[in-house]
């Protein structure tokens, strides 16, 4: 937001010589460095970029961080990771190094993670509207039993699940809602087409009774999570519906 000209020179100044002392951040939504500004800034400081990489771009990160961290983890295995873990770089990263942390150092490779019991390994939401989306019934079950385990409530998986299949009505209805809310990470997003591909008009409008149906179950009877949940899995990715 620093618009006039001195100022912008006052600043560039200062960082040819600034204080020891004093740790001075500046941020911007904007990273061109064909900006003069910019590219100025970043000459006489340590540029960051936080920006999330493309997706395309995340596997060769994860190489070049694991090998400077010495974690020993086949390379086919961070496809794995990125694909349970890949809402973020540091998401992925975290997996990691917790799944290094529990082999004692041994390299993580197929053999050696199947010692790490899958019922303990700690999904995200977006793991399971992944999963479903993809109809894929016994990941989605393992994704869900994680979740209610470590204490995700009923209402914020419904509510996600919602957020998902409303989307993919809005895709088959022709509406763009791509600049509202969506309640959806860049992920789910990117692949909501492939998601669309494996439900009909009708198949969505019963997904959306049954979720509703669960939500009231859960709110008016004290019948368990895993018990109006499981069921609810299985419908929907085998499509029967009554």
């Amino acid at each position: 937001k620093i618009k006039s000209k001195s100022s912008r020179q006052d600043l560039i100044e200062y960082l040819k010589s600034p204080n020891p002392s004093t740790i001075l951040i500046i941020i911007s939504k904007e990273y061109d460095l064909r900006n003069k500004f910019l590219a100025n800034i970043a000459k006489f400081s340590d540029l960051i970029d936080l920006r999330t990489p493309f997706q395309r771009k995340m596997k060769e990160w994860i190489r070049y961080i694991v090998k400077y961290k010495k974690i020993k983890i086949a390379d086919e295995l961070i496809d794995n990771y990125i694909n349970y873990y890949g809402d973020s770089i540091s998401h992925v990263l975290n997996e990691i190094e917790k799944d290094f942390i529990l082999l004692d150092g041994l390299e993580i490779n197929f053999d050696n993670i199947n010692k790490i019991k899958i019922s303990d390994r700690e999904y995200q939401i977006w793991n399971l509207q992944d999963s479903i989306g993809k109809k894929d019934l016994n990941k989605s079950l393992v994704i869900n039993n994680s979740l209610v385990k470590h204490g995700v409530s009923i209402t914020k998986i419904l509510v996600n699940l919602i957020y998902l299949y409303q989307n993919i009505l809005w895709i088959k209805m022709g509406l763009n809602k791509s600049l509202g809310f969506t309640g959806l990470n860049k992920i789910i997003l990117s692949n909501i087409s492939n998601y669309e591909k494996q439900y009909s008009n009708s198949e969505i409008e019963n997904v959306l009774r049954e979720l509703q149906k669960v939500d009231i179950l859960s709110k008016s009877t004290s019948i368990d999570n895993n018990s109006l949940l499981q069921p609810l899995i299985i419908k929907i990715c085998n499509n029967l519906h009554v």
